[in-house]
């Protein structure tokens, strides 16, 4: 499945602060969310800001956007990762200055969602 990150990172205080209170919204909405976990696939490893998950079960990765959108070296490990686990989900790029404005728990989150499933042709 997956283990949380143990290395220090280095991130600005708005990247740090938008993740937990992001973290807190999804909590919100019934999902398990653990922050900077270790997915690795054929020995490419990427640490998604925060995982969501229903019964143990992976449902989407969660990236806060600070100072630059999320790399295509990492969509592409996230895609690869989806493809030889056969799943079928999303990740979302939030905009962390987004998230501090808020002054409340929105309706809506406002991303970014890049699908990582390829398509197939049948």
């Amino acid at each position: 499945m997956g283990t949380e990150r143990r290395r220090s990172v280095l991130e600005s205080y708005m990247h740090k602060m938008a993740k937990e209170v992001l973290k807190t919204w999804l909590i919100a909405d019934n999902f398990e969310v653990r922050p900077e976990v270790e997915l690795e696939i054929d020995g490419w490893k990427f640490y998604p800001d925060l995982t969501t998950y229903i019964d143990g079960h992976i449902q989407a990765f969660y990236e806060v956007v600070h100072k630059h959108p999320v790399t295509a070296k990492k969509l592409s490990r996230m895609q690869h990762y989806c493809w030889n686990n056969h799943l079928a989900i999303l990740c979302h790029e939030v905009d962390a200055e987004w998230i501090l404005l808020q002054v409340e728990k929105p309706e809506r989150i406002i991303e970014f969602i890049f699908d990582l499933n390829p398509k197939t042709e049948i």
